[in-house]
């Protein structure tokens, strides 16, 4: 039977055959320039005549022998491999800068370290290119009368003319004639400090001097002015007051061609203490003010950046910018390094953009809006940067997210308090770093492959403002809604937010700013979403929202036109490499003879030392699985001790450890192919053991069959490895049951057994079968399955690439 026999109302609406297209106005990934160790690494960077780029840097700073260079031919993204720069010897470096001048030629400078007895010194030199850095001139030295340990400098040298260069020193600010080898006053002969200096193109002159007028070095307290403007080439200055407040690490000022003069800056403390993220600013009018409320996140690992930042920005074109940054933190991903970042000038909102946002967000508030539960995730892992993405492309107004903490305190989108469901991890997201949470692979990442990955909240409010989307804020944690607080009120996002949950955000919900919409209800139980008649009758209800996980159907009979959602990451970042296992040492015979430590396996700890231990020895047979699964070592003696391990899952009073190393278990036997996993999958799925209800909480009210859903949760989806005959029977034996049978013995399957047996046998008569089920869910993931499968033939491939909503 053809499941287009089956009586259905039907919705059609063409879906947009192409992707919407890419977003151009976001930064684009960092690519990594080169490894680093440590120190004062400081890199530097210019844009040579002939469209080159170049970075200078140091391996490991604070005495580093060499500064070595990479060159980009294709704007940054691809590097060499980094050479060191010839000439430069008897020098312990401190790096400096590099500039290009009008002619062409490019200045790299940079400090050696001196001492004498007990007096140490820093003395400036510079070396020159005619050739777009390809060969350097001899290092000179610039010739200061009385060098001390403040004589270094870290930005481009502001050029006056082809051979006057102004010299911003962090002990003095100099003219230096590169002809006469002379040295005289710079302006009105203050110090500005070891800042940028730059020259708009109206001839404004921007220094980023944090104080008035200061002596050496200008740490000294004296007036901050955070910034000093010049119109007469430096005889008189006006205070700014729009900069950063001055701190070692630094910040950049960048002229562009256009006029624009760009701030490149640092965040401080925002969830962390530290530096948090790199930020560009723009200035329209000549460095007068500076837009501040939308400045453009460039880097945000959503951890402490260690080192000391020093990021640097070029123009690469009329439309791109690009900055170089060093990044310190051993346990990021790849460990550290120098990284480059390309920004589209489309970044930087102008006034009147960020109205059209306001407006965008007020339109969306003001119709019926379709708010998409953890993103769309039949197109990509839910609580993902592309399932987000995907439900606003799709035509839907925003989503609901779900916001945890790392140990380190960094804000992350991820819902379930236990990893092991959809990581290949043990734990609470709050038992790791976030960049130990990035090594974990997941269990099912879907079409995004090895992009699938746990985005920070940061991350996830930058795509929700570009894209004028709302914002359901599902806060898992108490204690977090004043850093989201602050995140809103920095990143203008107040009106994206139209809920919140109330255990958990009094600091939300009470704010001035908070405007709240009501819902109509949710349509994702049993995906009523795609019956024409439930989403008629919801939409009749009163209220501003539906929340559902698929938007199609309600957007179909809202009469919204479909869009195809993208095909490529929202960000091209690899899962980092995993770090080494913890048993990965550990024999075949040491990992067998773990799993077989079941001794009271059954019994119940009573107290806080004896919960403590039992977990521990859980874990460490979990684990034990784990690695027989990654590894895949099998022998009919590890197939035998794994099915033990399912059947006799550890008691536990605590859920985030009952029955783990059984789950474990249970995917490892899965993994080896065991002729027995259908077997114990059933057993599994019926098993109502009477000694689960030690561990039952009863403020859940639940049967105590419950307490196993660790393997019954996780039993059809490793079924789906094990196609035949048996499993279709097991599938379709439980799709038999009543729900009051079903509830009996666990938490509602029949989804995932729907699932499983359309993967396992896709076919129309399939199909057909379960679009008769009586249950709602079980039509409903027939209907999904199908509408993913569109273009095979059992699936209706005449109905590629258009909507069907179906319904008995």
């Amino acid at each position: 039977m053809s499941i287009h026999s089956i009586p259905v109302i039907v919705l059609t609406i063409a879906m947009a055959a192409q992707s919407l297209a890419a977003d151009d106005h976001a930064p684009s990934a960092p690519v990594r320039v080169a490894d680093v160790i440590d120190g004062h690494v400081h890199p530097a960077v210019c844009v040579a005549k002939n469209g080159d780029v170049l970075a200078v840097f140091n391996k490991q700073g604070g005495g580093g022998k060499e500064l070595l260079l990479c060159r980009s031919r294709d704007g940054g993204r691809t590097w060499s491999p980094s050479q060191p720069v010839p000439g430069i010897a008897n020098c312990s470096i401190y790096p400096g800068s590099l500039t290009t001048l009008s002619d062409g030629r490019i200045v790299l400078h940079w400090s050696c370290y001196r001492t004498e007895g007990a007096q140490p010194w820093r003395q400036p030199q510079y070396c020159v290119s005619a050739d777009h850095g390809q060969s350097w001139s001899n290092p000179q030295e610039v010739p200061l009368a009385d060098f001390t340990n403040y004589s270094c400098l870290r930005h481009p040298l502001l050029e006056l003319a082809p051979d006057r260069w102004a010299l911003p020193f962090y002990d003095r600010t100099v003219v230096f004639d590169a002809k006469s080898h002379q040295i005289e006053n710079f302006g009105d002969g203050r110090n500005h400090g070891m800042v940028p200096l730059v020259r708009s193109q109206r001839g404004t002159l921007i220094s980023g001097a944090p104080v008035a007028n200061s002596t050496q070095p200008v740490t000294i307290p004296g007036e901050i002015v955070r910034g000093l403007r010049s119109v007469d080439d430096g005889r008189t200055w006006q205070a700014l007051h729009a900069f950063p407040t001055f701190g070692v690490a630094g910040y950049d000022l960048t002229a562009l061609r256009n006029g624009w003069i760009i701030l490149t800056s640092i965040v401080y403390g925002i969830g962390l203490d530290g530096e948090w993220a790199y930020q560009l600013t723009v200035s329209r009018d000549d460095g007068r003010t500076w837009e501040t409320d939308r400045a453009v996140t460039i880097y945000n690992p959503g951890r402490r950046i260690a080192g000391r930042g020093w990021p640097r920005t070029v123009q690469l074109d009329d439309q791109t910018l690009g900055t170089l940054f060093y990044d310190l933190d051993a346990a990021q991903p790849c460990g550290p390094g120098v990284f480059f970042v390309r920004t589209p000038f489309g970044a930087f909102q102008a006034a009147d953009a960020d109205d059209a946002r306001h407006a965008r967000v007020a339109a969306r508030r003001k119709a019926m809006a379709v708010i998409c539960h953890r993103g769309a995730s039949e197109f990509a892992h839910e609580n993902t940067l592309e399932a987000y993405r995907a439900s606003i492309e799709l035509g839907a107004d925003g989503n609901e997210i779900d916001i945890r903490v790392t140990r380190d305190g960094v804000l992350v989108c991820f819902h379930d308090d236990m990893l092991d469901q959809i990581l290949d991890a043990f734990g609470d997201v709050g038992d790791y770093n976030w960049a130990e949470l990035q090594t974990f692979a997941f269990r099912g990442p879907g079409r995004f492959g090895e992009f699938c990955r746990i985005p920070t909240l940061e991350e996830v409010f930058q795509l929700h403002r570009r894209h004028a989307a709302l914002i359901h804020l599902d806060i898992k944690r108490p204690g977090l809604d004043g850093t989201i607080c602050e995140m809103l009120d920095r990143m203008d996002l107040w009106d994206h937010v139209v809920a919140a949950n109330a255990d958990t955000a009094p600091a939300i919900l009470k704010h001035s700013r908070f405007q709240p919409l009501r819902y109509k209800g949710s349509l994702y139980a049993e995906h009523r979403e795609v019956d024409a008649a439930a989403i008629a009758s919801m939409l009749a209800m009163p209220g501003d929202m539906v929340i559902v996980d698929d938007p199609r159907g309600v957007l179909t009979a809202l009469g919204r036109q479909l869009h195809k959602p993208s095909a490529e990451p929202v960000a091209p970042i690899r899962r980092a490499a995993p770090p080494p296992a913890r048993l990965r040492e550990a024999g075949a015979s040491d990992l067998l003879a773990a799993l077989r430590e079941d001794a009271g396996w059954d019994a119940v700890p009573q107290s806080a030392d004896e919960k403590i231990a039992k977990s521990r020895s859980i874990l460490r047979r979990a684990e034990a699985a784990e690695e027989l699964r990654r590894r895949r070592i099998q022998s009919p003696e590890i197939d035998a001790a794994l099915a033990i391990r399912v059947q006799r899952r550890s008691l536990h009073p605590e859920w985030m450890f009952h029955g783990l190393d059984g789950a474990a278990a249970l995917r490892a036997l899965a993994a080896a192919g065991s002729p027995r996993f259908v077997e114990l999958a059933r057993e599994c799925l019926w098993r109502d053991d009477p000694a689960t209800a030690a561990v039952l909480d009863p403020q859940f009210k639940v049967p105590r069959s419950w307490t196993d859903f660790r393997t019954k949760g996780i039993a059809f989806e490793l079924l789906q490895q094990f196609p035949g005959a048996e499993s279709e029977r097991l599938c379709r034996d439980y799709l038999a049951l009543s729900d009051e049978e079903a509830q009996r013995i666990g938490s509602s399957q029949f989804e995932a057994a729907a699932r499983t047996l359309l993967t396992l046998r896709p076919s129309e008569g399939v199909a057909a079968e379960l679009l008769r089920h009586r249950r709602g869910d079980v039509r409903g993931r027939a209907i999904l399955v199908c509408l993913t499968r569109i273009d095979e033939a059992w699936a209706g491939a005449p109905h590629a690439l258009a909507y069907r909503v179906l319904s008995e």
